[in-house]
């Protein structure tokens, strides 16, 4: 005797959509957990050059924005004074202070000092037997802008000199009524930068007061 059945089985759907579990928040990160690379700040470059029988010396002051230069030469007081040093050899002192520069500078003690508006000053001791210390005087190198600036003051200054002279000449000696005819008042007119005039004549005093009241 065959015996049948069926069982069905009913799955009911839930209303509610299934959501994927939100992902754990990060960690918060404390302070010794953040690092931060710092590039190091390098105030100065520095550099030498030896050029027949001159040495320069150039240092950029990169906090200050200030440029130092100096040359040495067999004439300089500094060499005059230090020259004993380095068997008054130039390349001597050359090759010390790129060794100063370059890090390279065994037995070699060197900072730079008191530095200011004017100038800045290299100290350098050397051991050894024959040691030593000297102190390099670099001064300020002028920008373009100040030197014009000095340029233009100096030049202001001869100027104002030279009007009192000639006005002195003008007002205090008979130069002033000198008579100028014809053609001769013309050019002399035309030379200071003026239109000629129908004028028959004129004085200097009188081109005088024109060109320094135009």
């Amino acid at each position: 005797m065959n015996n049948s059945f069926s069982v069905n089985f009913t799955m009911e759907r839930s209303n509610d959509s299934i959501e994927a579990p939100s992902p754990a928040p990060a960690p918060l990160l404390s302070s010794e957990d953040v690092i931060i690379t710092a590039e190091e700040f390098k105030r100065y470059n520095s550099f030498c050059t030896l050029n027949g029988t001159t040495l320069t010396i150039s240092i950029n002051d990169n906090l200050r924005n200030d440029h130092f230069k100096l040359e040495i030469n067999e004439g300089s007081s500094f060499w005059n004074e230090n020259s004993i040093y380095f068997q008054n050899n130039l390349q001597k002192l050359h090759d010390l202070l790129n060794q100063c520069f370059n890090g390279d500078n065994t037995g070699i003690q060197w900072n730079f000092i008191n530095v200011n508006d004017q100038k800045i000053e290299m100290d350098i001791s050397y051991g050894g037997l024959f040691g030593f210390n000297v102190r390099i005087t670099i001064p300020k190198e002028e920008q373009d802008n100040n030197c014009l600036t000095e340029e233009l003051k100096t030049l202001h200054e001869k100027n104002k000199k030279l009007e009192m002279i000639i006005n002195k000449m003008i007002n205090q000696t008979d130069i002033g009524d000198t008579i100028i005819n014809g053609s001769r008042k013309n050019d002399l007119r035309e030379s200071l930068g003026f239109n000629s005039t129908c004028e028959t004549s004129v004085n200097l005093k009188d081109i005088w007061k024109e060109l320094y009241n135009s």
